[in-house]
């Protein structure tokens, strides 16, 4: 009897059916009939007593031919979620499943369920599917193959599983070029593999620099890693990977002033010494050499100190304590140079510092988010003013407002975010939206919105959408459904303001916007 028990409970693990989600209504059901044909499904209510009605299925079962003909059958597929359940979990499951689609939390045991047990669009177990961006047919293997490399030499160097996940290999590998019929050698370089949109997109994510980065993302850098005074940075104790956590690396890269603080030490007569804390900031000296300039931190804000008695008012010394710049010009010492010349004027807080840049180290922009400048706001912020900049359109569909202004500690026109209320557009992605679902996404709550358009691809899809509260970046999707909010203190959200570099453009025309959404 034991036996036959046990018996019956592993073909019950073994036996698997197939549910389905409509999101539109968030209820369940089970397949009792599917033609892999034409993508036709019958259903029945997933309760225990219609179990003689469920489809069995084995987990392993070619599920590719009816998810593609259900594509196409269907006009609004996204509006539906599968799931591939072991018939002795499918009550447990499917109630994991309510319970996400609620905002509920189903535990640790309910959430392992859904993972191990949801689809893709492909009909694969989506936690498996996730792994890998593409396949290995998709991979570009004649320009791989046109740099000497192929398969084999992918997997010895580990770098085939990077490729097939979207990401620049870790490895840099030899490659070589036939140049009139001449095997040339082009030095080494790591790769990365991305899905475009056009022909010109293709190239600008593929063609790599003298360095042997990705191009596009080169040219954000003013300098290139191994042009870093690592010597003088390692005499001071810090390192790569120093530099990588705590988010230094990037700016150093860009040229600025580095926003945190860091321990500094140094070695006399043979013992380390702390030496407290310093931002770092490459320049470029006059023999072509990245040069290292150190700021330490000051026990108290620069302006305050006797030196500086008589150089700012108490308004000026306020304006920069309560904004972080002065609001206009003045006559001073150039940070970097020295020399006494009209310049913008900012506090760096990290080091309590006053950062100064000539006027004319930088070129007043004719637009800042897509808005044209007329004459009279670049005279304002030429004059080192902050500019009012309203209802910007962002590429997530919704809008933001703020101030820009000369930020000498980026060297660039930054962005101040004014309005911490996140306002959204009444259409997302093409789609119009009700007011009480914007209401809703404005309080960063999670919808359900049908017939927005892919902007990759044109196509219309339905899906799960919210806006993160940290970044108001938009999410779709399993991270709509996924997503944790972002707990912050009041103190943290004060004193944290959203700063930015303002995207802008020295040119006639604004540039066009491209979307760099991913959809999961």
């Amino acid at each position: 009897m034991a036996k036959k028990k046990q018996e019956q409970q592993e073909q019950s693990q073994d036996e698997h059916v197939m549910a389905v989600l409509d999101k539109r209504t968030n209820k369940t059901a089970v397949i009792s009939k599917m033609n892999e044909q034409d993508g036709s499904i019958e259903v029945v209510p997933s309760d225990k007593k219609n179990s003689n009605s469920f489809l069995k299925l084995d987990r392993t079962s070619p599920l590719e031919l009816f998810f593609t003909n259900f594509k196409n059958q269907y006009e609004n597929p996204t509006s539906f979620s599968f799931f591939l359940i072991p018939f002795a979990l499918l009550e447990k499951t499917l109630n994991a499943v309510i319970q996400i689609r609620k905002g509920e939390d189903p535990g640790a045991d309910g959430k392992k369920l859904v993972e191990n047990s949801e689809l893709n669009d492909e009909g694969r177990i989506a936690k498996l599917a996730r792994r890998y961006k593409f396949d290995e047919h998709q991979l570009p293997w004649k320009d791989l193959n046109a740099l000497g490399l192929d398969k084999e030499t992918l997997f010895n160097n580990h770098c085939m599983g990077e490729l097939l996940k979207g990401r620049i290999t870790s490895t840099a590998l030899p490659i070589s070029k036939e140049i009139n019929g001449e095997k040339k050698n082009m030095g080494e370089a790591c790769f990365m593999c991305v899905k475009g949109a056009d022909g010109k997109k293709l190239v600008e994510n593929s063609e790599l620099n003298d360095e042997g980065r990705i191009a596009k993302l080169a040219r954000r850098y003013k300098f290139d890693e191994h042009q870093l005074p690592w010597k003088d940075l390692n005499a001071l104790g810090l390192d790569k990977e120093t530099l990588f956590n705590n988010h230094c690396m990037g700016e150093l890269l860009k040229g600025r002033i580095t926003s945190t603080a860091l321990p500094i030490s140094k070695e006399i007569n043979g013992e380390k010494k702390n030496m407290g804390e310093a931002c770092f900031m490459c320049v470029k000296g006059a023999d072509g050499k990245v040069e290292l300039k150190t700021l330490t931190r000051l026990d108290k804000p620069q302006y305050d100190l006797p030196i500086y008695k008589g150089v700012f008012t108490d308004e000026e010394k306020n304006k920069l304590a309560e904004t972080g710049t002065l609001g206009g010009i003045k006559e001073m010492k150039d940070t970097l140079t020295g020399n006494v010349c009209k310049c913008y004027v900012s506090f760096h807080e990290a080091t309590n510092r006053v950062i100064t840049m000539p006027v004319d180290a930088i070129k007043i922009p004719d637009y800042i988010y897509g808005k044209r400048l007329d004459d009279k706001q670049k005279q304002l912020l030429a004059s080192g003013g902050e500019l009012p900049v309203n209802d910007i359109q962002r590429k997530n569909d919704t809008m933001l407002s703020g101030v820009a202004y000369v930020d000498p500690t980026i060297r660039d026109i930054a962005f101040k975010q004014s309005d911490k209320q996140l306002k959204v557009n009444d259409t997302i992605l093409g789609a119009k939206i009700s007011p009480e679902q914007k209401k809703i996404l404005e309080n960063h709550g999670m919808v359900f919105i049908e017939n927005m358009r892919n902007p990759k691809t044109k196509q219309l899809f339905s899906d799960d959408v919210r806006f993160s509260n940290k970044s108001n970046n938009l999410l779709i999707g399993r991270n709509a459904r996924e997503y944790k909010p972002a707990v912050e203190n009041q103190k943290n959200d004060k004193k944290k303001e959203t700063k930015q570099t303002a995207r802008h453009v020295v040119s006639s025309r604004p540039q066009a916007r491209k979307s760099s959404l991913s959809f999961s």
